[in-house]
Formats: C-alpha cells, structure tokens, sequence
C-alpha cells in the first residue's frame, strides 16, 4: 500500500491494535484486505487527490497566475529563504536567495 507506506501483510498485522468492533469475528487477513482496497471507486481516489492539491497549493499561498503542477514530492511556491553558503571565487560567505518547496 503506497498510501500507508505498508504492506497488506503488515496492515493484517496493525488490524488487531485499531480497536474496532468485530464482534467477535476474525480479523481479515491480507488477501481480503487487497481485495477489498481494490474495490474503492476510481471517482474517489482521484477526489482524494484533488483535495491534497487544493490543500497544498493553498498552504503554499501561491500568487502567480497559471498552470501549476503538484506531484508527490513538492509544490514550488513564490517564497525564498535566505542561506549562508561559501563563494569559493570571493573566499567569503555570502548570504543568498533560494526558491523554498512545500514537501
């Protein structure tokens, strides 16, 4: 499961610790969990992903007009942060401007 970062047989494994109420009935094992994950609705998943755009694109505060891509690494916003870093040409350290990514 890329969501959980888990596997079905390491989610068959957290099962137990979640507390729900079985009544008691077995708790379902890896290949029930598969396939049960495999019947969420396509129209669902792609609403999942629509609102965790629109989540991170509004706590980035992003002013620019256009199209903006956000994947599973980061969103580039309008907002710099400063660094320190050694020039080796100037044989100094030099504050500088750097593009900050909301991960």
């Amino acid at each position: 499961m890329v969501v959980f970062a888990s596997t079905y047989r390491n989610i068959q494994n957290v099962v137990p610790s979640l507390n729900l109420p079985w009544n008691n009935e077995p708790y379902p094992d890896h290949t029930w969990i598969s396939r049960t994950f495999k019947k969420i609705p396509l129209i669902y998943l792609e609403c999942v992903l629509i609102w965790s755009a629109y989540l991170c694109l509004k706590e980035s505060d992003w002013r620019r007009k256009g199209i903006l891509a956000s994947d599973s690494t980061s969103v580039e916003t309008d907002r710099y942060a400063y660094e320190v870093r050694p020039a080796k040409s100037k044989r100094k350290f030099e504050k500088i401007r750097i593009k900050q990514y909301l991960k």
